[in-house]
């Protein structure tokens, strides 16, 4: 068994992925900056557009290595700021030897889990840390559509959702989309929408939702048809 450092070896402990660059941002993205025995400070980003505080997003701890679905977490807190990206500070926890992951939930579920980061030395794999969708293949009248979760996610049971809408779309003042699709309950994989038409040399978006409400944005991704 690995062993796992404790609170003062911190340098042990790095955060698992880079702060992305907000120019390329199409996820919700996650990192550990830096935590003490009571606490842990992370930085969040949101979608364009996001008003954290404002849409209910929460920041949630568990003392474990994933995200353990269903499971109650030591600590959950809401986003204090409006700010699409910010430092969050998440008090009153007891930080041990164990591995700690903090999720970063677009809505007001547990289950609306966008991104995630682990405090944790000598991980056996790296599971994926942040909510993401591509168009694979475009036709006419169809569209493959790629799309990956956090481990251990069931987006059928979640009540996620895809949706396809012409042009630079913000999914916080979006028109009813042109398409809908529901993924299955893997927790990555590929499904296909059919009998749509797609226009020539015309730009496209795909948005991620983990739930009902538009609000629970995770992804986009724009695409542009041939011409």
């Amino acid at each position: 068994m690995t062993a796992v450092a404790g609170p003062e070896d911190a340098d042990a402990r790095p955060t698992p992925d880079p702060f992305p660059n907000p120019a390329d941002q199409d996820r919700c993205f996650l990192s550990i900056d830096g935590f003490t025995a009571k606490s842990i400070d992370v930085t969040y980003h949101g979608l364009p557009g996001n008003r954290p505080k404002a849409y209910g997003n929460t920041l949630a701890v568990w003392e474990n290595t994933v995200i353990p679905w269903g499971v109650k977490p030591q600590r959950r807190v809401r986003v204090s700021s409006n700010a699409e990206s910010g430092l969050e500070t998440i008090t009153d926890l007891q930080v041990t030897r164990s591995a700690y992951t903090v999720a970063y939930c677009t809505g007001r579920e547990l289950t609306d889990a966008a991104a995630c980061a682990t405090l944790a030395a000598g991980a056996d794999f790296s599971p994926p840390t942040s909510v993401s969708v591509t168009a694979d293949q475009v036709g006419e009248r169809s569209l493959s559509v790629s799309y990956r979760t956090l481990y251990g996610y069931r987006p059928r049971t979640y009540r996620n959702w895809i949706g396809l809408w012409p042009g630079l779309v913000s999914p916080y003042n979006a028109p009813e989309p042109q398409a809908r699709a529901v993924p299955s309950d893997a927790s990555e994989g590929r499904l296909v929408m059919d009998d749509i038409e797609l226009a020539a040399d015309t730009v496209y978006t795909l948005i991620y939702f983990m739930d009902a409400d538009a609000t629970t944005a995770a992804a986009f991704h724009t695409f542009r048809t041939a011409g």
